[in-house]
């Protein structure tokens, strides 16, 4: 894909984020200037993590309540939920420094096992697989987005996994095949849910391939066409 055209995706993909830590609009932003894009300043992988989570939260409901239940330490929801994100934060930033990049499929394993655990046993709420993979996928879409990002695409974001949601689903299924059945994103949680995980994103590693680029491209293009197709409809980019 021509450096070009991604970028102008990134740029358009960072105009539709409308809350978080990433929102241009937000107090966080304006504190931080044109910092805030940097992947190299201090609580980028934090905010990275945090917004991440903003994609799942929807399909996960009682959290709070869950905690409260079992929070028998008097500490306060929002900080331990902090907690577990810069628990993330902290293993994502290894995968940067080189410590776990070697082998970054079963990074990802353990990335998505660690937040998983963290959740059941600081929060008192169970996470899915599903849950795991797309906080954790998304956490290096948004860091691909950042500047300086490119000294970082040999070593990490060239293996990192395409996130799977509805509509990438949707597209995997459009562009590269139709033989599984496939849960819905938030669902994936048995071994056999894992399974079939690895194997959408083996297919999507040799499809990207064949078509000269990595996982996030391929999703970066698919959020692109569909971004644009909403955009004729609805007037204005999605």
């Amino acid at each position: 894909m021509e450096s070009k055209k991604l970028e102008q995706m990134k740029a358009d993909f960072r105009g539709v984020i409308k809350k978080g830590p990433f929102y241009q609009g937000g107090a966080h932003a304006k504190t931080l200037g044109d910092a805030l894009w940097d992947i190299d300043r201090e609580g980028v992988f934090a905010d990275a993590v945090e917004e991440g989570y903003l994609d799942l939260c929807r399909t996960c409901h009682g959290i709070e309540d869950s905690f409260n239940r079992g929070n028998t330490t008097g500490e306060k929801y929002c900080c331990v939920r902090r907690a577990v994100f810069e628990r993330l934060a902290d293993k994502i930033a290894q995968v940067f420094s080189g410590v776990a990049a070697a082998d970054f499929d079963a990074c990802h394993r353990e990335l998505c096992q660690s937040f998983m655990n963290d959740m059941a046993q600081m929060l008192h709420y169970q996470v899915t697989f599903g849950h795991a993979q797309k906080i954790v996928n998304m956490a290096f879409k948004y860091l691909y987005c950042c500047r300086g990002a490119e000294n970082y695409e040999d070593t990490v974001f060239s293996h990192c996994h395409m996130p799977l949601d509805s509509y990438t689903i949707a597209d995997y299924r459009k562009y590269i095949t139709k033989e599984d059945t496939i849960p819905g994103w938030s669902k994936f949680d048995t071994p056999a849910d894992r399974r079939l995980y690895e194997k959408i994103q083996t297919n999507v590693r040799k499809y990207s391939e064949e078509h000269d680029q990595t996982p996030l491209c391929t999703e970066f293009i698919w959020w692109w066409d569909g971004a644009q197709k909403a955009a004729q409809t609805n007037g204005g980019l999605a």
